[in-house]
């Protein structure tokens, strides 16, 4: 076997992969490249070899122009970067959505169930934040219902102590098979693979490792099926996609968990304005398409156009 590409993907710079690479003629891209907030100032450290490893790219195809002007400070030519956009936005797209009332049905809730997602907040003061905020929906609207999703399976058993501690009612995701409905407050996700589908199931979401500093997780999940989406300032790692919910107004930045509890209350008692927010979200969602035709044009022209 002769490879005739080798295609890295977003910041999957390896120097001993990409010298076997030389080593067989063999031409190198980056695609959907980015170069987040908390890795750009520890590459600095390592400017001289991140240079040496960008020369060795034929092309690189980044998310943002920020991070196009990023990868040429570090070394790389400027007519090797190009802007392509994120390819992320038609991952989200690309399968068909699963049905709300499917969705719904499978978990025990009916089409008037007001529902929030609350994706993979991060131990421990995320999961603080989130769990005061689950207590004042619930002391105004006891019968809204709460999909907590954590991050880790090992979690689960203190997330189940403190919401007991918190006075709130919970399921186990894998114990609801067992249920004609969803009697619980809470729904604890115990189950893997299951997250980007009970988005669907939703009317407002919380995206997490976003009130810590982490970098966020993805926020596009949620957009594309049509909902708010609420996450903390520390996006990244999803800096392009929350950017165009936020200007699209399909998203918003909440602080803490006084800031949550406030964002979810206001999405609960004003149900035009959910309405209005999840639309702009999944429009920001297919605003973003074209990523992947400009990164396969890029390929085309850069890899294979004197073929």
């Amino acid at each position: 076997m002769r490879p005739v590409a080798l295609i890295l993907h977003e910041g999957e710079l390896w120097p001993s992969l990409l010298a076997a690479a030389d080593r067989y003629g063999c031409p190198s891209v980056l695609i959907n490249a980015r170069m987040s907030d908390r890795s750009y100032p520890r590459n600095q450290y390592v400017k001289p070899l991140f240079r040496a490893i960008l020369r060795r790219l034929t092309v690189i195809g980044t998310q943002s122009p920020l991070d196009a002007e990023r990868y040429i400070e570090f070394g790389a030519e400027p007519n090797q970067v190009v802007v392509t956009g994120n390819v992320k936005f038609e991952q989200a797209t690309a399968s068909s959505l699963p049905d709300r009332g499917t969705v719904r049905k499978m978990l025990g809730l009916s089409d008037d169930d007001l529902v929030i997602v609350a994706g993979c907040p991060r131990p421990v003061s995320e999961e603080d934040a989130v769990l005061q905020a689950c207590k004042v929906v619930h002391g105004q609207y006891p019968d809204c219902k709460i999909i907590w999703a954590p991050r880790h399976l090992e979690r689960i058993p203190d997330v189940e102590n403190r919401l007991a501690e918190a006075g709130l009612p919970y399921l186990l995701r894998s114990r609801l098979d067992h249920q004609i409905s969803m009697a619980a407050t809470v729904l604890i996700l115990d189950t893997m693979g299951e997250l980007a589908t009970l988005y669907a199931a939703a009317d407002m979401a919380f995206v997490g490792a976003t009130i810590v500093p982490l970098g966020g997780h993805n926020v596009l999940e949620p957009a594309a099926c049509g909902i708010p989406v609420l996450f903390g300032p520390h996006t990244e790692n999803v800096r392009a996609s929350a950017e165009a919910l936020l200007r699209s107004g399909g998203g918003r930045v909440v602080q803490n968990g006084d800031e949550l509890a406030e964002a979810w209350m206001m999405l609960i008692a004003q149900p035009d304005r959910r309405k209005e927010m999840g639309a702009a979200a999944k429009e920001a969602v297919h605003a973003g398409n074209g990523a992947l035709d400009r990164t396969m044009a890029l390929l085309e022209e850069r890899l294979f156009g004197d073929r």
